[in-house]
């Protein structure tokens, strides 16, 4: 595997975990929490129970498709990562709701807090992707 191509799916799963926790801290903001406990101590709880399964599946999916797409144009790498914080988000919503259906009465709660956490994910994805692809591993011709 290229360097360049190791690189480019480090940087963006690594941009990725710092967006959604910054995310989430800023979320954690709205509500009225000084801002050191709201980035420092509940925004990682609330990233890792939130966003944790989808993050994951995004991480392993970038990893994986970074991989096999490396002889591939850096558009379909591009893709094939922005696909990948889908399924991600995806996931995450999909598993949210079936937590929230075994939760009884909290079901419409749990889900809620899955489509947050998979929007904050899928936004934090598509913004690492552009960011890497499109400034930190440009390639001028």
């Amino acid at each position: 595997m290229p360097i360049r191509v190791g690189g480019e799916i480090f940087a963006v799963i690594l941009i990725t975990a710092v967006l959604v926790l910054g995310g989430f801290g800023l979320l954690e903001l709205s509500d009225g929490t000084a801002p050191a406990e709201a980035f420092l101590s509940t925004a990682p709880r609330a990233a890792v129970g939130f966003a944790g399964i989808g993050f994951a599946v995004a991480a392993l999916a970038i990893a994986g498709g970074g991989v096999l797409a490396r002889n591939r144009t850096r558009r379909v790498r591009l893709l094939v990562s922005l696909l990948a914080g889908l399924a991600g988000a995806i996931v995450n919503v999909v598993v949210g709701a079936v937590v929230g259906l075994t939760a009884g009465g909290w079901s419409a709660l749990l889900l809620a807090f899955a489509v947050v956490g998979a929007g904050v994910l899928l936004g934090a994805v598509v913004a690492a992707v552009l960011l890497t692809y499109l400034v930190f591993f440009r390639q001028t011709v």
